[in-house]
């Protein structure tokens, strides 16, 4: 009777970490859909400060480490930008999202000759913002290494210089 109690409790702890996810267990980011009227008023009126013509499409909010973050999708025009906010509502950064195919060719010769075989999936430019102030950062790129299914994400400057990687 012992064992089975056991058993059983080995089992519902397994079940729960599978149905509620490893990250709420670990304390990792969580990440979830938010209506727009849920962002604070500080972030939208500083996203159609620095996007006039844009349209807030969705947002997401992220509790990290006690710390909220917001990620809002813009559209100007056929342009997407995908901005992160603070928790206050203070653009972080934001990533216009571009073609491959307009990549630069410094950009594209430095990542397929670090990357050999690579697949590039997705292409922005990164602009940081701190204290108001803009800087081009180069491009965040998403590839899928040779032999790998798992994508992550690197940063190139215009020049080609491979600054930074994500898993």
């Amino acid at each position: 009777m012992i064992r089975r109690k056991m058993l059983f409790a080995c089992i519902a702890t397994v079940m729960f970490v599978g149905l509620t996810g490893s990250s709420i267990i670990l304390g990792e980011e969580k990440e979830e859909k938010i209506s727009l009227d849920k962002l604070p008023k500080a972030a939208i009126d500083n996203l159609k400060k620095r996007f006039p013509k844009g349209e807030l499409k969705e947002a997401t909010v992220e509790k990290e480490k006690g710390k909220t973050s917001y990620e809002v999708v813009v559209m100007v025009g056929s342009v997407k930008y995908e901005v992160s906010l603070t928790g206050t509502g203070e653009i972080e950064e934001f990533e216009k999202v571009i073609s491959v195919q307009t990549l630069p060719k410094a950009v594209l010769e430095a990542v397929t000759k670090k990357y050999v075989g690579c697949k590039i999936k997705d292409a922005s430019e990164l602009t940081v913002v701190k204290n108001g102030k803009e800087t081009d950062m180069g491009f965040e790129l998403e590839i899928i290494p040779a032999n790998s299914m798992k994508g992550i994400e690197i940063i190139v400057s215009a020049q080609g210089k491979i600054t930074e990687k994500k898993d």
